[in-house]
């Protein structure tokens, strides 16, 4: 049988904190809002965007990897975030069209990162074209419009890796990319960046 999808603890917010509960209207879209853009936004601005595909675009795309997440779910809890990545993540962003770049695929010189993403991505060939031949990571940056972290399944967003000397939380990845992303005045490269296990995607 497939596994299903953990589901939050019943764990209440400081005072303080954003409540950890998804609200009504958050389940209404399927996603929660945390600071970043409200529901509200989301549901009746963002959705009117040119960018933003319709329903009759995405739905193929949604039902083919609904399928073929619940058919790789048992293994997929059980694997490395390699096979996430190679079995479910990859071929998410090849059916969506995304230019990206992989880890094994960037330049060694890290710009002070203790660890690279996993991806980064490109708004056009021209730029993913001038990252392949970056000679370090800033100068990769440069041309992206964002990075993925990607995480296995069985590993929560909010949760440590427990493999490597390190033991890094997710969002401390991500939020040292953002920092190191910048040129010498400052000024970003990206604002923003993407962290999923496959099940969960947040930005």
């Amino acid at each position: 049988m497939p596994r299903r999808i953990p589901q939050p603890k019943n764990v209440k917010a400081g005072v303080g904190q954003l409540p950890l509960e998804m609200e009504s209207r958050e389940k209404s879209i399927g996603m929660q809002c945390r600071g970043i853009f409200s529901s509200l936004y989301l549901r009746n601005n963002f959705t009117q965007s040119e960018a933003f595909p319709s329903e009759a675009e995405v739905r193929p795309i949604y039902e083919k990897f609904q399928t073929l997440w619940f058919t790789l779910n048992d293994a997929i809890y059980k694997r490395n975030e390699a096979f996430t990545r190679e079995k479910f993540i990859l071929p998410l962003f090849e059916a969506l069209g995304w230019l990206h770049l992989p880890e094994e695929h960037m330049p060694k010189q890290h710009a002070g990162l203790r660890k690279r993403p996993d991806y980064s991505v490109f708004s056009d060939p021209k730029a993913y074209q001038r990252a392949s031949e970056a000679v370090d990571t800033l100068a990769l940056f440069r041309e992206s419009v964002t990075v993925i972290e990607a995480k296995k399944a069985a590993l929560g967003l909010d949760d440590a890796e427990q493999t490597g000397s390190q033991r890094l939380f997710p969002s401390q990845q991500v939020q040292e990319y953002l920092r190191r992303a910048a040129d010498n005045a400052g000024n970003r490269f990206f604002n923003w960046a993407v962290l999923t296990n496959g099940r969960e995607w947040r930005l």
